[in-house]
């Protein structure tokens, strides 16, 4: 058996990870106004004109992490409905949004309109 010392070990990975670069780049931003339905209303993009359908590479990822960032501002983040929950838990970003709601779109109906769905239909 071969015998590795832990400074080894970290000798190895530090020399592994000098070449990792963890910059973005960081083209527009805009404000999201809206998601549902797989469209996000965005505020504040140069270029774009009012209601135009504009494709976001990594489009789904983007706008979660627009969401967790803005959440880490200060803003109030509700995660609710099948694709959306899907989205936050695929990027495993759930724990930087404010609530992940497991009612699906019942939640969003509430406070949308102020009854739940299954109340609703029992009374």
């Amino acid at each position: 058996m071969v015998d590795i010392k832990p400074d080894e070990i970290s000798a190895i990975l530090r020399q592994q990870l000098s070449n990792f670069n963890a910059s973005a780049d960081l083209e527009e931003v805009g404000t999201v106004l809206q998601v549902g339905d797989g469209i996000a209303r965005v505020y504040g993009l140069n270029g774009v004109r009012s209601g135009e359908l504009v494709v976001f590479e990594n489009g789904t990822k983007a706008v979660a992490l627009a969401i967790c960032e803005a959440t880490k501002h200060g803003a109030y983040s509700l995660i609710g409905g099948g694709d959306s929950v899907a989205a936050i838990n695929k990027y495993d970003l759930s724990s930087q949004v404010s609530y992940v709601s497991t009612g699906g779109g019942a939640l969003l109906e509430y406070i949308e309109n102020g009854t739940l769905p299954g109340v609703s239909a029992i009374n």
